[in-house]
């Protein structure tokens, strides 16, 4: 199932983990591949394995949270997500929120404009 735009503000990803994510600055591509997704639309649907990516955005900022200091800080070294835990969909700017993989730090992703495609299984 292909996600339209009305679909990319009703997603959501509880308890998924994603399985491979891919940061290609250069090209200007993450891809995400993650265990499932609800999508909240008449009664929910849960929806399995799916695949998102972003590719031609005009800007990336990678921010991660300083529990010491209680504020963000840009990041200089890429750090994927373990998990999807917020995400806020706008047609101007998309954050990803999560703990990081690496850091185990609560990492945001803000991803400027671009294009977005999802596409997940059907359960």
């Amino acid at each position: 199932m292909k996600l339209n735009q009305n679909m990319l503000n009703k997603i959501s990803f509880p308890d998924y983990e994603i399985l491979n994510m891919d940061v290609n600055l250069e090209n200007k591509i993450i891809k995400i591949e993650i265990e499932g997704a609800f999508l909240d639309i008449s009664e929910g649907l849960f929806l399995k394995r799916g695949i998102i990516i972003f590719n031609n955005f005009n800007n990336l900022e990678i921010k991660y949270y300083d529990d010491n200091l209680e504020i963000f800080f840009l990041m200089k070294n890429i750090d994927l997500l373990k998990s999807i835990d917020e995400f806020i969909y706008d047609k101007s700017k998309t954050i990803l929120k999560g703990f990081g993989k690496q850091t185990g730090k609560w990492i945001e992703y803000h991803i400027f404009d671009g294009k977005i495609e999802a596409v997940f299984d059907e359960c």
